[in-house]
C-alpha cells in the first residue's frame, strides 16, 4: 500500500458516509422525501469520492490509465456533493420560483462542471473552488434553521459544516500530525469524519421540520 494512513482513513470516511446515508434513507418515509433524499445523495457521493480516493492513494500508481479513471470518478463525484449541498440549501432557504430556479442553476453548474473536469482540468483545487460556494451558502441555511429552532441538533449541523471546512483548510495548508505516518490528507479526513458525523445528527432533526412531502 503507497500511502497507507491516507487509504485507511479515506476508507474509514467512506464507510462512515454510507452508514449514515443508509440511515437516512430508512427515514423518508416519515419526513419530508426531498430533503431527506438529497442528504442521502450528499453523503453517498462524499463516501463515492473517498473509497475511490482510498484507493487511488493505496494501490493505483500514478501515470497509468486507471488512476486518470479513478481520479476522474473522485472529481466527479465531488460536483455530486455540491449539486446537494445547493438543492439543501434551497430547499431550507427559499420556496416557489426561487427555489426551483436556484435548482435548476445547481444543475447547470454541475453539467459544465462535469464536462471541464472530465475534458480539461481534474486538479483538486478545481473541485474545492467549486464546492466552497455551495458549502457557504449551506451553512447560511444551518444558521437559519438554528436561529429559528436553537435546537442543540441544528447546532451540531452548524459545528459540523464549519469543521468540513476546517479539514479543508487543513488539506490545503497541508497542516499534519506526523509527515510519514499521520501527513495532512489523513488529518483532513479523519476531521471532515467528526464533521459530517454531527451534520448527518443534525440532518435527522432538520428533515423532520418539514411536513412529510409527497414523493414524485
Amino acid at each position: 500500500m503507497k500511502e497507507v494512513d491516507v487509504a485507511l482513513t479515506d476508507y474509514g470516511l467512506a464507510l462512515l458516509c454510507f452508514i449514515v446515508a443508509v440511515a437516512l434513507i430508512r427515514t423518508r418515509y416519515t419526513s419530508d422525501h426531498l430533503l431527506c433524499t438529497w442528504f442521502s445523495v450528499l453523503f453517498l457521493s462524499i463516501g463515492v469520492a473517498s473509497g475511490i480516493g482510498g484507493t487511488v492513494h493505496g494501490f493505483v500508481h500514478e501515470d497509468t490509465l486507471l488512476h486518470t479513471i479513478f481520479w476522474r470518478g473522485t472529481i466527479l463525484a465531488i460536483g455530486v456533493s455540491t449539486l446537494s449541498a445547493w438543492i439543501i440549501g434551497s430547499n431550507i432557504l427559499l420556496k416557489g420560483l426561487a427555489q426551483k430556479t436556484l435548482r435548476n442553476l445547481a444543475i447547470v453548474n454541475f453539467t459544465i462542471y462535469a464536462g471541464y473536469v472530465l475534458c480539461f482540468n481534474q486538479d483538486f483545487l478545481v473541485a474545492v473552488a467549486n464546492y466552497l460556494p455551495a458549502v457557504i451558502f449551506l451553512l447560511v441555511a444551518f444558521i437559519k434553521v438554528y436561529r429559528q429552532t436553537l435546537h442543540p441538533l441544528a447546532f451540531l449541523a452548524l459545528v459540523g459544516l464549519i469543521l468540513t471546512i476546517l479539514a479543508a483548510a487543513i488539506q490545503q495548508l497541508e497542516i499534519d500530525i506526523h509527515p510519514r505516518y499521520f501527513g495532512h490528507n489523513a488529518l483532513y479526513h479523519v476531521v471532515q469524519a467528526v464533521g459530517l458525523y454531527l451534520v448527518f445528527r443534525g440532518a435527522t432533526f432538520i428533515i423532520k421540520l418539514r411536513p412529510r412531502q409527497p414523493q414524485p
